[in-house]
């Protein structure tokens, strides 16, 4: 956490959804149970059943809010959530050879640090 009070308001927001779906969820569950009850004749059974699938849906609903939310502050802080900071594996994924880069006009005898001589504009040698 760490960010102050921007993250309470984060997690208070996901607090406060998750109760307000949660009624809905409990309501809307209690209504079909007891409907289904009475037009079937099996008293409690869709009754529990509506209230068990309200609460599975109800504490799936928070774990994607939360999952999302550790997400995005994740991707804010530049973390991917393994201890890495995402710029250095992107960095690994577009730069894989650790040691010296050679370019087009590097020869590869030349990346072991030796010396070599290159042609001047003049035609004669020079040591680099």
């Amino acid at each position: 956490m760490g960010g102050g009070l921007g993250d309470y308001a984060r997690y208070g927001s996901i607090g406060i959804s998750w109760v307000l779906t949660t009624a809905v969820y409990l309501y809307l569950g209690y209504r079909a149970g007891q409907w289904l009850d009475n037009r079937f004749g099996t008293a409690p059974v869709f009754f529990v059943l509506g209230m068990v699938m309200a609460i599975g849906l109800s504490l799936l609903t928070l774990t994607k809010d939360v999952m999302a939310l550790d997400r995005a502050l994740r991707r804010a802080r530049g973390s991917d959530g393994q201890g890495h900071r995402t710029g250095v594996n992107r960095e690994r994924k577009h730069f894989p050879y650790s040691g010296e880069v050679r370019g087009p006009d590097k020869p590869a005898d030349e990346s072991a640090g030796g010396t070599s001589s290159e042609e001047s504009e003049d035609g004669g040698t020079r040591a680099r």
